[in-house]
């Protein structure tokens, strides 16, 4: 009894106070997931080919050989994130610091999360449980890396905190050459570079460097790329994208979903009723049905 009381108990405070209590804790659930998501972003530049022909050029811009001189020429063995929003990525000068490794990692070399205070006239290292202090330009010795700490000359410098990734050679290879996608476009001498990373700055400086190291380009003074293979159609900056799900979707999905279950628990029971409704009303012609055979047999005796 106390258990059947417990349940019809919970039956009515869901009937009646349902919609209040599931649509908020859905909501809730929602905001956490989409707080832990990293924002990605998809930049697409476009080329167009000169004495090269197309099948030749999809293959030697999406070769992973390629892909790796394009990453050891840029600053992305250690990616900074903001310590109050770490799902966004910084990159440039978002970041009032650049880090610099004494040598290339090894390809061996293993991935490693730590936060740096930056101040002004020197900078934290937290790691774990373990507080740092080193002045800028100094060699630092860990066993992720050596690698020195460079304040930028900026008037705006602001102190902050920053989470630091260093990252794993390896899988840093293997995200950018699956993510880079190269394929003919609009006719046969148009190309399309898409990459997706959690910076669009970032983004636009892979492809930028991916299709200086592919032909040998010198800029211009407009800016523009020069060199024998290809002419720069489409800037990447031009074409960006979300590549991530938008969260609003993740919210309509919590509402359906906090909505669902005690108007789907309303519909059931309805539904329930119903059938009830139809058997009582079929009880009397089942009766009756009863009866004549019972009489047809009685007869037939």
């Amino acid at each position: 009894m106390i258990a059947i009381d417990a349940v019809k108990r919970t039956s009515i405070l869901v009937k009646r106070f349902g919609v209040y209590v599931f649509i908020p804790l859905f909501l809730l659930v929602a905001y956490g997931y989409t707080s832990s998501i990293h924002k990605q972003y998809r930049l697409t530049a476009k080329i167009q080919l000169k004495d090269v022909s197309v099948p030749q050029a999809l293959t030697d811009l999406h070769s992973e050989y390629l892909v790796k001189q394009t990453l050891d020429n840029l600053p992305f063995g250690a990616s900074f994130y903001a310590s109050e929003s770490p799902e966004t990525e910084l990159y440039g000068t978002e970041v009032p610091i650049r880090l610099e490794f004494e040598s290339p990692r090894g390809m061996d070399a293993s991935e490693a999360l730590l936060r740096l205070d930056v101040l002004q006239g020197k900078y934290a290292v937290l790691d774990r449980d373990t507080v740092a202090y080193y002045d800028y330009d100094q060699v630092v010795h860990e066993p992720y890396g050596d690698f020195k700490v460079l304040r930028r000359t900026s008037k705006n410098f602001k102190s902050g905190a920053f989470l630091v990734r260093f990252e794993d050679p390896s899988k840093q290879l293997d995200e950018y050459y699956n993510n880079l996608k190269v394929a003919a476009a609009d006719d046969d001498k148009t190309v399309a570079l898409s990459i997706t990373t959690g910076n669009a700055k970032k983004s636009a400086a892979f492809l930028y460097k991916l299709l200086k190291q592919y032909g040998g380009t010198a800029v211009d003074r407009h800016g523009d790329m020069i060199n024998s293979k290809f002419m720069l159609t489409e800037k990447p900056e031009d074409n960006i994208e979300m590549a991530s799900v938008s969260p609003i979707w993740f919210y309509f999905i919590a509402l359906a979903g906090g909505m669902g279950i005690p108007f789907g628990r309303s519909y059931l029971r309805k539904k329930r009723r119903g059938r009830l409704s139809r058997r009582l009303i079929a009880i009397p012609k089942l009766v009756d049905h009863a009866i004549q055979n019972g009489f047809v047999f009685k007869h037939a005796d």
